[in-house]
């Protein structure tokens, strides 16, 4: 085996416990591989709405979050998105808790997808750690004077909405909680890769640079 085979082979082994975690893409992600089920709950009528998630193997740092809707343009009102802790099986609803809150979006606003549906992905301004084998919910509420018709579309079932990392396992709808049943509501939440999984690659693909350098001179 040449040096440089070797040498990568022996960065991917190295590499390899860390990038199992660190490069899980999205944990919980329902918006793509889930099918919607046709059935929606209104936010105006039985917000705020929440779907939680738990973290299981450790610590993350959440990158972003996205959920999917129907709504109006026509639609003078407005909603808000945050992420909140859960306080003994139930969202914190206080949003001035919130562990990050996208800010008033309007129904004005509104982009169909194709298929009569709003997809929202959010890119959080920085990542928000979370803390091992603890539920957190992504919460959606009315905001402002006008009543929003914006409405959580619900997933077909629940068994696309969790990986190794996260699992997904309540609602919350009308004030009160529930286990997803015919399934939850279409979200996602991504983490993002450690910084030490970064400087690791880093530091390999720099190697076979150098070795790779060495062959040619």
């Amino acid at each position: 085996m040449s040096v440089r085979r070797a040498l990568f082979a022996a960065i991917l082994f190295a590499c390899a416990p860390f990038m199992a975690h660190a490069w899980v893409a999205t944990p919980v992600d329902n918006m793509t591989t889930g099918a919607t089920s046709g059935q929606t709950d209104s936010i105006a009528d039985n917000g705020p709405l929440g779907a939680s998630f738990t973290t299981n193997t450790g610590a993350l740092s959440l990158s972003s979050v996205g959920l999917l809707l129907q709504d109006s343009a026509s639609s003078p009102g407005s909603f808000v998105v945050f992420l909140a802790s859960d306080n003994g099986g139930m969202p914190d609803t206080d949003i001035s808790h919130a562990l990050w809150s996208s800010g008033t979006i309007a129904d004005s606003s509104f982009v169909d997808n194709g298929n009569g549906y709003w997809a929202l992905n959010f890119t959080l301004g920085s990542t928000v750690d979370v803390a091992g084998d603890t539920r957190y919910w992504l919460l959606v509420q009315p905001d402002g004077v006008n009543s929003t018709q914006a409405e959580w579309v619900i997933a077909n079932d629940a068994t696309n909405s969790g990986t190794n990392d996260l699992s997904v396992e309540y609602f919350y709808s009308g004030g009160g909680a529930g286990q997803n049943g015919s399934g939850p509501y279409v979200f996602a939440v991504q983490d993002a890769p450690e910084p030490a999984t970064l400087a690791i690659l880093g530091a390999g693909l720099t190697g076979i640079g150098l070795v790779r350098r060495r062959r040619r001179v």
